[in-house]
């Protein structure tokens, strides 16, 4: 069978954005493992992940997801997954991972949570 998930990461200026790509399953969820906790062990800023191209999230995805929360926390480097199909956000709000994992509908969403914003940027603002 031929198997196959990709993570990209970019570093962006703020943050480093990673890109999975393919299902995670039993059988490529210690890829999706591996990539994300050598990802976070390595990161100095947030890690977002763009969920956009995850069609299928089993079991071992939200194993995952997990350790890289516990890692993240060890490290004071917070992680937001967004752009979840709602296929893959079903077993996150199932199983209770939404309340371990920052999960946001956008990428803008999720770089305000975990992204915080300058006096001079609040300041900016035009309220009415």
């Amino acid at each position: 069978m031929d198997v196959a998930l990709d993570m990209f990461a970019m570093e962006c200026e703020d943050y480093t954005l990673a890109m999975p790509r393919g299902e995670v399953d039993a059988f490529t969820g210690r890829t999706f493992r591996g990539r994300l906790l050598e990802l976070v062990a390595s990161a100095d800023r947030p890690l977002l992940v763009d969920m956009s191209g995850v069609p299928f999230f089993s079991a071992a995805g939200l194993n995952a997801v997990v350790a890289a929360e516990k890692l993240s926390r060890e490290r004071g480097v917070p992680v937001a997954y967004f752009d979840l199909m709602p296929c893959v956000e079903r077993p996150f709000r199932i199983t209770g991972v939404d309340k371990v994992a920052l999960i946001c509908p956008t990428l803008q969403d999720a770089i305000w949570c975990v992204l915080p914003l300058s006096d001079a940027e609040i300041a900016s603002w035009e309220l009415s």
